[in-house]
This record gives structure tokens, C-alpha cells and sequence, in this order.
């Protein structure tokens, strides 16, 4: 049975802007592709972070549109944009 994975990412703001966050979500959908029989990886962001819309963008994922998601680390309910990488 085929299954799609999420992708979250996080970096603390000291290493902002050095390439690390792309080269990890690069290197690791890689992986995922490589080690898992999935067909897609999704991954969100929230509609005002441009680093993150950027680090997925530039590691093939494409924005798909908007949508709410529950934010359990915040108590919130966030606006997001979501992205989606399809295996090539």
C-alpha cells in the first residue's frame, strides 16, 4: 500500500539564511522517496513565513493553495499555505 508522508521543519533564527533548512529538506525528501514506496510529501507553511515558502519551493515542493491547520505547539488555528512534492 502506497502512503504519503508530512514534513515539518524548524530552525532556530541564529542559523537563518546559511542554506541549512534547504539542504536538510532536500537531502531528506530524498530519502523519503528513495527508502519509501510514497507518492507525495506534504509540507505547510504559514502564509507569512517567506524563509520557509522559499526553502520548500526551492526543494521542488509547489504551493497548492491556502487552508487552516491546528497548531497544538501554539493553541492555535493558523492560515497556511500548502505545499506538495511529488515523486519524479
Amino acid at each position: 500500500m502506497k502512503q504519503d508522508m508530512g514534513l515539518g521543519h524548524a530552525l532556530h533564527p541564529d542559523h537563518w539564511g546559511n542554506g541549512y533548512m534547504s539542504d536538510a529538506v532536500d537531502a531528506l525528501t530524498h530519502y523519503l522517496f528513495q527508502r519509501y514506496p510514497i507518492e507525495k510529501i506534504t509540507a505547510y507553511a504559514n502564509l507569512d513565513n517567506i524563509g520557509s515558502q522559499r526553502v520548500l519551493e526551492k526543494c521542488g515542493f509547489q504551493n497548492v493553495g491556502e487552508e487552516d491547520q491546528k497548531s497544538p505547539a501554539r493553541g492555535t488555528i493558523d492560515r497556511v499555505y500548502r505545499f506538495e512534492r511529488y515523486r519524479t
